[in-house]
């Protein structure tokens, strides 16, 4: 948060540097602005003109490489990683939903796991009730249905996930607290999954986790209709 403040102050600090070069210029004002308030106001100080010119000039230089070797590079290196985790979270919602149709049904459109990495859709189509009893939803065939592969197929792309996770929060400076806060916690949840078995209680910890991330679903806020991953990846 200091790094932020200190980086926004630069902007008025650099415009009143830029004041003080013209005021305590010897260099004439333009004959357009003579006799008006600016030739007044741009009068030079009764002493100590050369000192404050080179302060500020020195001050204006120091900004100028500060953001041509500084902050520019960082900007770019901080979205082309950006960019990067927004695609591989993309990845991760649609292979974790293609092993989720793998266990619950034979055979599926190609297209249809990037149409479920839509939230409403997620949830449509999971809380759909297939055959006879309309209390049994597709999802509860995919909990009958996940087999040791099918959960050893989730925990690795979990685990590529957690690594993702772990190289933007060691090589991106994020300044919004919040988002920090929530993605160390979402890879300490991603990491005390990856030893689940197909035991009920750990296949029960799984199916919520998945339901708060693709469902929108959160024990404490009950009910999402947005991706707080993509709203927290967009904070950084």
């Amino acid at each position: 948060m200091r790094l932020k403040v200190s980086t926004l102050l630069l902007g008025p600090l650099s415009i009143f540097s830029i004041l003080l070069v013209f005021k305590a210029s010897n260099e004439p004002i333009l004959s357009i602005f003579s006799g008006t308030w600016v030739d007044s106001f741009f009068k030079q100080f009764d002493t100590g003109n050369s000192i404050i010119f080179g302060l500020s000039i020195g001050f204006l230089v120091s900004v100028f490489f500060y953001i041509l070797v500084v902050w520019f590079p960082n900007r770019q290196r901080k979205n082309l990683i950006k960019h990067n985790f927004k695609e591989q979270y993309r990845l991760f919602k649609c292979d974790t939903i293609s092993i989720l149709l793998g266990a619950c049904q034979s055979s599926y459109d190609g297209g249809l796991p990037r149409k479920l990495s839509e939230q409403s859709e997620f949830v449509k189509f999971f809380q759909e009730p297939v055959g006879s009893d309309s209390r049994n939803i597709r999802w509860y065939n995919v909990l009958n249905g996940l087999k040791e592969h099918h959960l050893k197929e989730l925990l690795v792309v979990m685990e590529i996930f957690m690594n993702e996770i772990a190289y933007v929060l060691n090589n991106v400076n994020i300044n919004e607290p919040e988002a920090f806060a929530f993605f160390k916690r979402l890879s300490q949840a991603v990491y005390q999954l990856k030893n689940s078995t197909v035991d009920y209680d750990e296949i029960k910890s799984l199916s919520n986790f998945i339901w708060e991330i693709f469902g929108g679903f959160s024990f404490i806020d009950g009910r999402r209709d947005y991706d707080i991953i993509e709203v927290m990846i967009n904070k950084i």
